[in-house]
């Protein structure tokens, strides 16, 4: 029956689109040792993954524009590509140096080259280990991508009407998740500090 073969095939299609979405998950989080999973398999190294990719200069400059200044340079260290740091007296391994803040940047960074190819990404307690304008540098860069993402976050800071719409903001409590605008009976506008709206309980049930 051509009406039901023509079903199926639509069926099958839609299988094969949601197959090749959560194929194309990715999940990675900073507070334990920079974990990830999802996407690529393997064990590819920070390192590899930015040299391999002809980035090294494009992430010198990313650090750079996050106010960490580091002249990076490519070394062979037996068969392996590493990225070190040169300095007047010396060069030294960038890992060997960089704070968990600058680790956790590099994980997003070694992700944000990559994300082309990522349909979902959740990224937990993003901000672990950023101050706030780079928290806030995080999300501009992953708006600039066509990409559905989740975020978590303890900080307020970064509640703000000049970086997300408020139904883009979820409060997560007592196993419940709800968007701002649903836990509140006011209209939010574009002028309301969301972050003190939030701090005054405005948006506790």
């Amino acid at each position: 029956n051509p009406e039901i073969d023509s079903e199926l095939f639509k069926i099958k299609k839609i299988i094969e689109k949601f197959i090749n979405f959560v194929d194309n998950m990715l999940f990675f989080a900073s507070l334990d040792g920079n974990f990830y999973q999802g996407f690529k398999k393997g064990t590819e190294n920070l390192h590899e993954i930015i040299l391999s990719k002809g980035k090294l200069k494009d992430f010198e400059n990313f650090l750079k524009e996050a106010g960490i200044f580091y002249k990076l340079i490519e070394k062979k260290i037996g068969k392996d590509r590493r990225i070190y740091c040169k300095f007047k007296s010396g060069e030294v391994d960038f890992f060997e140096i960089a704070s968990k803040g600058t680790c956790s940047l590099t994980l997003f960074y070694s992700w944000l080259i990559g994300l082309d190819e990522v349909s979902f990404v959740f990224i937990d307690e993003f901000d672990a280990f950023y101050h706030v304008n780079l928290a806030k540098r995080v999300v501009e860069e992953l708006l600039k991508l066509n990409v559905q993402a989740i975020l978590t976050t303890h900080d307020t800071t970064i509640m703000t009407n000049d970086l997300l719409r408020p139904d883009c903001y979820f409060v997560l409590s007592e196993g419940k998740i709800k968007s701002l605008p649903d836990l509140t009976e006011k209209e939010l506008r574009q002028a309301h500090n969301l972050e003190k709206m939030y701090r005054a309980g405005a948006f506790n049930e």
